[in-house]
């Protein structure tokens, strides 16, 4: 019997802590997710969820991912457009965004290195902070550079 992986998970657990210099305390908590990314269909389209919570915010959130891309011979080893959606599940207003947040680009992967140039409507990152929306969809252009170490 020939078994086929369709999915991978994987959970998270980030501390975080921070403190702005008009604040008098620091603010710190946890965050908790559960991303879940599908095998490529087709070996072309890879299908994402996450699921988590924000323990300082006391907020479920959830996002939605989308990557169509394939593998290719040389430096760059996969090349694929990207995109991700942040529906906030639950307004409240001074603690979420009146806007859902989105973002859509290309990301290469070298043998090491995985690089993404994005535009979307928010200026942050992460899934804590994208799940509790943006104020407007102004638009923003970002990258992000990733570096895998192997152990």
């Amino acid at each position: 019997m020939h078994w086929e992986r369709l999915f991978s998970a994987e959970v998270n657990v980030e501390f975080f802590s921070y403190r702005l210099p008009e604040m008098e305390e620091r603010r710190q908590n946890f965050f908790y997710d559960v991303a879940v990314r599908g095998d490529p269909l087709l070996n072309v389209v890879s299908p994402a969820l996450v699921v988590g919570y924000d323990g300082y915010e006391e907020k479920f959130g959830a996002g939605f991912g989308l990557a169509v891309g394939f593998d290719r011979e040389g430096m760059v080893k996969h090349i694929a457009v990207i995109g991700e959606y942040y529906p906030v599940l639950s307004r409240e207003e001074g603690r979420t965004g009146a806007e859902n947040c989105f973002a859509a680009g290309v990301e290469l992967q070298t043998y090491g290195h995985h690089f993404a140039i994005l535009v979307g409507n928010s200026s942050q990152i992460g899934t804590r902070r994208l799940m509790l929306g943006t104020a407007s969809n102004d638009v923003y252009l970002g990258f992000n550079i990733y570096r895998l170490i192997g152990l």
